[in-house]
């Protein structure tokens, strides 16, 4: 729906729970001077300890460790990309054509599995922003996991982050993980490889595992 909506007379609309905290006029008084940041307090992009974030920063250092506060996720979770749309001038703004919502910021969201519950999110600001910004993939998942070790989780992610390597890591923080991988992956068993599979649309499905001690690799035709 549209903002203007949740103030709207028609019976099936009115008495919403923002109607009644406030009128429409003062909500977009509110939403038009909204601002977080000392801009006096700023750093140029281009100079040492620019944060892309900076106008943000202070309400994202409230809201996200307030996430896990106040929730106790199961044992499944799971990191995907999601987008918040935006169609402004901005220098991180991505385009996913196969997202619902294809221009915007481009979120990491790590949730909960059975419930979608939101445990903690980073926002993807490039890969030449210096240090507390998203850089690779791996490090991505890392930073989005940091609390949750040890605690008997397993992870599910797609073919964008997972790999042996990875994997590996996530063991030796006691996490367990599952996912599809490309077989161009570092680490990835040369016997599983389409190139050495040798298989043909026409030969009968087959499963083909590999197993190293506590990963498991398996590929099907």
């Amino acid at each position: 729906p549209a903002v203007s909506d949740y103030w709207s007379k028609t019976f099936w609309l009115n008495e919403t729970p923002y109607s009644r905290a406030m009128s429409r006029n003062r909500y977009q008084q509110l939403h038009r001077n909204l601002h977080f940041s000392n801009n006096q307090l700023r750093i140029e992009r281009g100079q040492p300890g620019y944060d892309p974030l900076f106008k943000l920063r202070p309400l994202l250092d409230i809201v996200v460790p307030t996430y896990k506060q106040h929730y106790t996720p199961g044992r499944d979770l799971s990191i995907d990309e999601s987008m918040v749309g935006f169609k402004g001038r901005i220098y991180f703004k991505q385009y996913l054509p196969a997202k619902p919502t294809k221009w915007g910021f481009k979120l990491f969201v790590l949730t909960d599995s059975t419930t979608q519950y939101c445990l903690k999110f980073k926002i993807y600001t490039g890969k030449a922003n210096n240090e507390g910004c998203v850089g690779t993939t791996s490090k991505v998942v890392k930073d989005l996991l940091d609390g949750y070790g040890n605690k008997g989780h397993v992870l599910y992610c797609d073919s964008f982050y997972s790999g042996p390597a990875l994997f590996q890591e996530l063991k030796e923080m006691q996490i367990g993980a599952c996912g599809t991988v490309s077989d161009n992956r570092k680490y990835f068993p040369e016997a599983l490889k389409k190139k050495n599979l040798k298989l043909k649309k026409a030969d009968k499905p087959m499963f083909c595992v590999t197993e190293d001690k506590s990963m498991l690799a398996v590929t099907w035709h």
